[in-house]
């Protein structure tokens, strides 16, 4: 029963779904301990107060398959505008485990969802104290700070992170994009297009082709942006680089203003000065 539903969605379950959770729930309810089918049929039906309920009885400390679940519940929770009960389920899974990245990730959205920006910080700050190697961790703060408009401190977060590959190049250029990224986002283009090419000078990585790409659009140098969009050919980031491309003109690309092609057979020849008065 559990395989037949496995990777099928509780958001918006078919009729399929909500009968083989029925007849699974039926069948479940005599067979202890309680278990995340178990809730996972609870929370099909709709029952998602009785599903955290379910999961408290047979969750420990630092199980991370009940963490799981209880994030995905509140994920679920929030896409319904229920956000009392999405925290619920998102501050179990912090009773659970309070250092799990993702968890922290999912609470503070949650918070800055409720206008709870101060909150979300210090939840966020606290657990960076604690684990101020951890680049997961500092890599959700310092989204978190970009997101409420914090760039500067968001920006050093990030670097941190750089700091903490131990000149493992990949690592420091998976990094380094991550800064990219951040820059372009404040609009800072220069600096963008500076850390993606030390990005890519320890690593090849298509998200600081598109850095390169994108900030080059923004700073009005065409050329140079179809030079870097047009050598991401694969991956996550070629939908944005072939929407990038879209918008350049068919004619920027190839040399810049100041280095026009010479046509075929034509010799080169200098301008002409104007004539003098």
């Amino acid at each position: 029963m559990t395989r037949l539903l496995q990777g099928e969605s509780f958001a918006e379950p078919t009729e399929r779904v909500l009968r083989l959770a029925r007849i699974g729930l039926s069948a479940s309810e005599a067979l202890p301990p309680p278990s995340i089918p178990h809730a996972r049929f609870m929370a099909i039906l709709g029952d998602h107060g009785g599903a955290i309920t379910l999961v408290r009885q047979r969750a420990t400390r630092l199980d991370h398959e009940s963490t799981a679940f209880l994030r995905e519940l509140a994920a679920i929770s929030a896409a319904r505008n229920d956000l009392a009960e999405a925290e619920r389920a998102l501050l179990f899974a912090r009773e659970l485990d309070g250092t799990e990245p993702a968890t922290a990730r999912d609470l503070a959205a949650l918070f800055i969802a409720q206008g709870e920006t101060g909150r979300a910080l210090r939840l966020l700050s606290a657990l960076v104290e604690l684990r101020p190697a951890d680049p997961t961790l500092l890599a959700v703060y310092a989204g978190t700070l970009l997101q409420v408009g914090r760039g500067d401190d968001a920006l050093a977060r990030y670097r941190l992170r750089v700091d903490l590959c131990v000149r493992e190049a990949s690592c420091v250029g998976a990094r380094l994009a991550d800064v990219a990224e951040a820059e372009l986002e404040l609009g800072r283009h220069e600096d963008a297009i500076r850390s993606a090419n030390a990005a890519l000078a320890a690593a090849r990585s298509e998200r600081a082709l598109l850095v390169v790409g994108l900030a080059s659009i923004g700073l009005g140098d065409h050329v140079a942006a179809r030079a870097a969009l047009t050598q991401i050919e694969a991956g996550p980031t070629l939908p944005r680089a072939q929407a990038a491309l879209a918008v350049l003109s068919p004619t920027d690309g190839g040399t810049s203003s100041q280095e026009r092609p010479v046509p075929e057979g034509e010799p080169a020849t200098e301008e002409t000065p104007p004539p003098e008065e």
